[in-house]
């Protein structure tokens, strides 16, 4: 359990320390809910095709689909037109389509037609008819029905990629409280070699640092007169965590890079007087000792206090 945690745990805070680990979410969102919008009931448009002949009514087929078998003459398309103010605005152009036994021809909107040699032509068409208030009254719009079965089923498909979204954020959320440090039920006899080893440090380095965070980091102590300071253990990160009181602490066992720890979750006063919070592992004696060092400082007399910055001055 303990290396699951951690493993999970390592996973977010790589992803949330990432421009693209912080982004992909919020795109994977935005994909999901183009899909769900695709949802339309089984019966919200008519999806058969109708055979549309020369005896067949157009009004019964208005906003139908149809296929349509007739002559297709290029060179007689004619462009809607309309006035704005004195201004004519040429508008959208039809093609005339002849079908057999139908008097009138059968306008066509000229979008993805199928080229022809000459006119004249023999084309199949399939589409949907049309309603406009000027030329042509109807007129056939170039298509296939939608699939709504498809579109039903990518409609779901988004609704489990944002329920998935939102639990990932759900988790970012819960181990981001936590400094990235999941607890775990025990660490077994405290005497075993499963509970020492270095002092680990999970937390935000503070406003000096933009707030940046670190996880599970091996730290050494360095005391002062005024202050316990964590720095990088054997390493120059150029960062160090200025303990300088404590407010609350609570101990616990945390899932770890070593497995799972004794830790404490503390609350402190940094060195600008700003209150941070953070999570210690390690060897259970050290982090009390740590504590306990913590805790003495805060309860000095403050005339006490008083005395040791002046001397450090």
């Amino acid at each position: 359990m303990s290396a699951m945690l951690d493993s999970l745990a390592r996973v977010v805070f790589a992803a949330q320390s990432s421009r693209v680990g912080r982004g992909l979410p919020v795109l994977t969102l935005i994909f999901a809910i183009g899909l769900i919008s695709l949802a339309r009931p089984e019966d919200f448009v008519d999806t058969r095709v109708y055979d549309l002949r020369g005896e067949t009514s157009m009004v019964a087929l208005v906003g139908k689909y149809v296929r349509v078998s007739g002559k297709l003459v290029p060179s007689q398309a004619a462009s809607s037109e309309s006035s704005l103010g004195q201004t004519a605005v040429q508008g959208s152009r039809y093609v005339p389509l002849y079908v057999e036994k139908r008097p009138d021809p059968l306008f066509v909107l000229d979008q993805d037609l199928p080229n022809v040699a000459s006119d004249g032509a023999t084309v199949e068409l399939i589409g949907r008819i049309e309603t406009a208030g000027g030329f042509p009254g109807m007129y056939l719009a170039r298509g296939n029905p939608p699939n709504i079965p498809l579109q039903n089923q990518a409609a779901r498909l988004g609704i489990v990629l944002a329920a998935a979204v939102l639990v990932w954020w759900l988790i970012v959320w819960a181990l981001g409280r936590v400094d990235y440090a999941p607890s775990v039920s025990s660490v077994g006899n405290a005497a075993s070699p499963v509970a020492v080893g270095p002092l680990l440090w999970s937390g935000a380095l503070g406003s000096a640092q933009r707030n940046m965070r670190v996880r599970a980091v091996p730290v050494s102590v360095v005391k002062t007169q005024h202050e316990l300071r964590l720095e990088p253990a054997g390493r120059h990160l150029g960062w160090a965590v200025h303990l300088r009181q404590l407010q609350r602490a609570a101990r616990t066992h945390v899932a770890t890079p070593l497995g799972a720890r004794p830790a404490a979750r503390i609350v402190f006063v940094d060195e600008r007087g700003q209150t941070r919070s953070g999570t210690l592992a390690g060897a259970a004696e050290e982090i009390d000792g740590l504590l306990f060092q913590l805790s003495a400082r805060a309860q000095k007399p403050a005339s006490m206090q008083t005395l040791e910055r002046s001397r450090t001055l």
